[in-house]
């Protein structure tokens, strides 16, 4: 027999009441009809719960309906087949064919005659359970009838007592009627569970179901109401709801309601309604109501109302009333808060087939599961999306328009609450939504002119919006965050059109750039003070931060200004990661810049008990144990740390610090044990070091042969076996400027025992051992400051050993010209004053007892001496006859004649080499003519170096270099105001927000 069901598509809640009720109406006539006995129908033992039901019919005494007539359906089914043999064969075959599916059809029916919500297959079972009768043959002509009308008139509507549209319930409320819903709450059961557990603990006063617009929540908070209402456990005496909402989505877009209830004054009589039926009160009256009363007061929609409001209600009612809000927005400490996300993608695909097979939308319903999936993804797995979706397309909108264009669903889930934030917590929302992975509090103090506090308050203001969410990365780094689906869909759709991103994105290439440099200075230079080291992604950002602050350390002028405005830039990262030891070890590396050596030793302290393992405090024991030695004199304590440092990281560096400080105790023999298998065996660079700490400690050792030994020969040799192993390394081409340094200590060390020794008999090999390697290396050892001392004691060695000395060939050799051949050079040396000096011109004249005398530059000895010889200025010289009268060769300043300072400030100078790409080059002093080596951090500004071309004409402040050369002072440069040409032109003004 075919079935005349109505499909799904063709069914509201009215219409399946309808159907239900004639089902109920044709099974009660069976009885009536086939178990009637002398006009009476026994109905046994369900006569008892027949008379209870009409007892609760408030129409029983206007109807006069008999007692069959209260019978429920599960009754009626049970009754029929108890009594099967009055009943003709074919309805009691058909009857007992069809009993499994009607009486399993009974919880189902119950929920829709009681207007409860439904569950996800109460509409499929209701449905086929009345087909399955229908098939078997079972006898319902009313049911035909009510599916005819559906059949014939899709507008028809069956006309239900209004009493009978209430819930009958345990617990009195005033529940919404439940929208019929075509699928029942799908994915939510552990929502629900939550939710009622957390109703059911009373130590929570409010409770906020929050989360985006269209995500279901009240739909989850009628769906738990209801089964609380209906629980014999409820603990309270009533629960009454109200809404404040305002629009509704729908295909043809964003409708608002009539008439909607926006504030908490407002809904008061609609509260106290289902307990005073004429109320009419103020709220303070309402709280008169519900006194004594264990109620659970439910509001719907509460972001369309102030939070203020909210908390003044819950202050003014009795402490007996208990809160559930749903809202886009929490109201904050003052609530428990039950998040609500997305459903689940299976649950999404499931809801999508189920309204469209409801809405009888084939091509819907028939989707492949890859397209479905496809399809809920791209509508962020939001309920209210999909059913929008499923309705647009019933409009006759095309799904791939639907979905390019959500428009109205993002307004209307979004518009409101995005309306509502201050500019400080939009701002925070784009960083977020712009730097697309999950951001920590201190990485966005980075991008954000905000302080982490302010930056944590307007994330939480956020969270509470359910417009961004936390994300646990590990238990060490905490928390981060991401903007939620539909937040970022919202604000690529319509976030504000200016440069916030580009901003964003600038930064961002500029802190990846720094953290890759800061990643590799912990595997090239691990224990370099200006490394700083990362232990968990949430103190990157501090770490920059730091590495910032040294790299100004560097670059600012060295002042109180300068250093400040660096510890400030530790204080800021202090901020960002409290406890974090980076931060006390870099604000002592700065603080003994500044030379605040007592407060950087506490810093350093700080640091050492900060660092989480051994591996980082050794590090940081290294680095406090040069302090300690360098800037307290606090040798034998640091050298504790250091060998501290040396058991965890065993490097050469660490190794050589180890043995450095056995040198500044004295202990040379420990030392140099230390430093020969080091330099045996090491490469690069802390081979280097281990060499240059070597020589030193044999320089050291050498000083001591002689002052307390007595033995100058053994110290000179000692001297020269120092200088012979950095020679070792001039020879093969390294050039290590502190190495050289220190050769050129050794040597000046070696030729100064042998000017002090009373008798130089036994030194003749060891000084021309020395001397040999002092001519050999010339021209690294130049540039050595120490050079000059070389000079100095070679000169007065050969004036002591005089005319006779057996190194005079050598002495000779290594003054390359200094000291004149003739009887002069050996013997008197006149005197004399600069009268004077031609700017552009390489030479000048000399006021003395023999006259003037010419000189030209290169006969003043050393150069740089150049520098300070002014009009007036005294010197020493010898002279000669010259073709033209008297002239001086071997020009220097008067002996006890101090070089003024001064000399070397604002010198003018020209450059003659500038390459471009290159950051050095040379100049010469306008003056003298002598070599000025520059380098692009002689300005204050790093950008006018790309000005700076051959010609350029400066004014620097010079500082010596060696004896022939000088240096340009770091930010000590600035262009001729003569040589306009050359200035750098004025450049824009940095936008506020660039990075520097």
């Amino acid at each position: 027999m075919t079935s005349f069901i109505p499909g799904a598509a063709e069914i509201d809640r009215y219409r399946l009441y309808a159907l239900i009720e004639a089902l109920e109406t044709d099974l009660r006539n069976h009885i009536q009809h086939y178990l009637e006995a002398d006009g009476v129908v026994d109905l046994g033992s369900y006569s008892d719960k027949a008379v209870t039901n009409r007892l609760n019919d408030p129409d029983a005494e206007t109807a006069g309906a008999e007692l069959v007539h209260y019978l429920d359906l599960g009754d009626e089914i049970d009754l029929l087949n108890e009594r099967r043999e009055l009943l003709p064969v074919d309805l009691g075959v058909a009857l007992k064919r069809s009993t499994g599916a009607l009486k399993g059809a009974v919880p189902a029916r119950n929920r829709v005659m009681h207007f409860k919500p439904l569950l996800p297959d109460d509409l499929d079972r209701l449905l086929a359970a009345l087909g399955e009768a229908t098939a078997h043959g079972v006898p319902l002509p009313n049911v035909a009838r009510i599916s005819k009308a559906i059949h014939q008139d899709p507008d028809w509507s069956p006309s239900i007592p209004q009493h009978h549209l209430t819930d009958v319930a345990r617990t009195l409320h005033n529940l919404p009627l439940p929208e019929y819903d075509e699928t029942g709450l799908l994915g939510r059961r552990g929502d629900i569970n939550r939710l009622r557990k957390l109703l059911t603990d009373a130590r929570y006063p409010a409770i906020t179901v929050l989360g985006p617009g269209g995500i279901g929540k009240t739909a989850l908070a009628v769906q738990t109401l209801y089964d609380l209402a209906d629980d014999p456990a409820c603990p309270f005496d009533a629960i009454l709801w109200t809404s404040l909402k305002t629009e509704r989505l729908t295909a043809s877009g964003i409708a608002q309601l009539r008439a909607p209830l926006t504030s908490f004054a407002e809904i008061v009589r609609e509260i106290a309604e289902p307990l005073e039926e004429d109320f009419a009160g103020t709220i303070a009256d309402l709280a008169d109501v519900l006194e004594g009363l264990t109620v659970l007061l439910c509001v719907d929609n509460l972001e369309t109302a102030s939070g203020d409001e909210a908390i003044q209600l819950i202050e003014a009612l009795p402490a007996s009333t208990r809160f559930l809000f749903t809202s886009r927005v929490g109201l904050g400490q003052i609530e428990r808060t039950l998040p609500i996300g997305p459903l689940d993608e299976s649950y999404a695909v499931d809801l999508l087939r189920r309204t469209a097979r409801a809405r009888d939308l084939e091509a819907l319903y028939a989707m492949q599961p890859e397209q479905a999936t496809k399809v809920v993804r791209r509508l962020a797995c939001n309920p209210l999306a999909i059913r929008w979706f499923v309705l647009s397309v019933e409009a006759g909108q095309r799904p791939e328009a639907i979905l390019e264009n959500q428009d109205d669903l993002l307004r209307f889930c979004v518009a409101n609450v995005w309306d509502a934030l201050t500019d400080e917590e939009r701002e925070v929302a784009q960083a977020i939504f712009q730097l697309e992975h999950p951001v920590t509090v201190q990485e966005l103090s980075l991008y954000l002119d905000a302080g982490p506090d302010e930056l944590r308050r307007d994330v939480h203001g956020l969270q509470r919006r359910a417009l961004v969410r936390s994300v646990a990365l590990t238990a060490d780094i905490g928390e981060a965050f991401v903007v939620t689906d539909t937040a970022a869909r919202y604000i690529a759709r319509f976030g504000p059109a200016d440069t916030s991103g580009e901003t964003i994105e600038r930064k961002q290439r500029l802190i990846n750039a720094s953290e890759e440099r800061r990643r590799l200075d912990e595997g090239r230079a691990p224990l370099a003070p200006a490394t700083v080291f990362v232990i968990n992604e949430v103190d990157q950002p501090a770490a920059l931060v730091l590495r910032d602050a040294l790299h100004a350390l560097r670059r600012l002028r060295r002042g109180p200004e300068g250093f400040e405005t660096c510890l400030g830039m530790v204080d800021q990262a202090a901020e960002l990661s409290p406890g974090y030891f980076e931060v006390e070890r870099v604000r002592g590396f700065i603080l003994a810049n500044a030379g605040r050596s007592a407060a950087a030793t506490v810093a350093y302290r700080r640091a050492l008990e900060q660092a989480p393992d051994d591996l980082h405090r050794a590090r940081v024991a290294h680095i406090f144990a040069g302090h300690l030695a360098r800037n307290e004199g606090e040798s034998a304590e640091a050298l504790t740390h250091a060998r501290f440092a040396d058991q965890i990281l065993d490097t050469v560096e660490t190794s050589v610090q180890v043995a450095a400080l056995h040198m500044f105790l004295g202990e040379l023999d420990t030392a140099i044990s230390m430093l020969e298998p080091l330099v045996a065996t090491a490469t690069g660079k802390p081979q280097r070091i281990a060499a240059t700490q070597m020589m030193e400690a044999r320089r050291r050792r050498a000083e001591i042969l002689a002052r307390e030994a007595a033995s100058p020969r053994q110290a000179i040799e000692e001297c020269c076996n120092a200088a012979d192993l950095g020679a070792s390394f001039l020879r093969v081409g390294i050039s290590d400027t502190r190495m050289i340094e220190t050769t050129a200590e050794c040597i000046q060390e070696g030729l100064a025992i042998a000017v002090r020794a009373t008798s130089r008999t036994k030194l003749r090999h060891v000084l021309d051992r020395l001397l040999a390697l002092a001519i050999e290396h010339r021209e690294a050892l130049q540039y050595a400051n120490s050079y000059a001392g070389i000079v100095q004691r070679a000169s007065a060695l050969l004036e002591l050993e005089g005319a006779d000395s057996p190194h005079r060939t050598r002495l000779v050799d290594l003054l390359d010209g200094q000291i004149d051949e003739g009887p002069q050079a050996a013997g008197t040396r006149s005197l004399g004053s600069i009268k004077d000096l031609t700017k552009g011109k390489p030479f000048g004249f000399i006021s003395s007892a023999l006259g003037d005398v010419f000189f030209h530059f290169t006969a003043v000895k050393p150069r740089n001496n150049l520098l300070f010889m002014k009009r007036g200025a005294a010197v020493a010289f010898n002279a000669e006859p010259g073709p033209r009268g008297m002239r001086a060769t071997y020009v220097s300043l008067a002996p006890g004649t101090e070089a003024d300072a001064a000399a070397l400030k604002g010198r003018q100078v020209e450059v003659v080499k500038r390459e471009p790409g290159r950051n050095f080059g040379f100049a010469v002093d306008s003056y003298t003519g002598l070599d000025v080596y520059l380098s692009a951090r002689i300005f204050e500004d790093r950008r006018d170096w790309n000005s700076v071309s051959v010609g350029a004409r400066l004014v620097v402040d010079l500082e010596l270099d060696g004896t022939e050369k000088a240096r340009a002072l770091v930010r000590s440069a600035t262009f001729d105001k003569r040589d306009a040409s050359q200035r750098r032109p004025r450049r824009a003004t940095r936008q506020r927000g660039n990075p520097k």
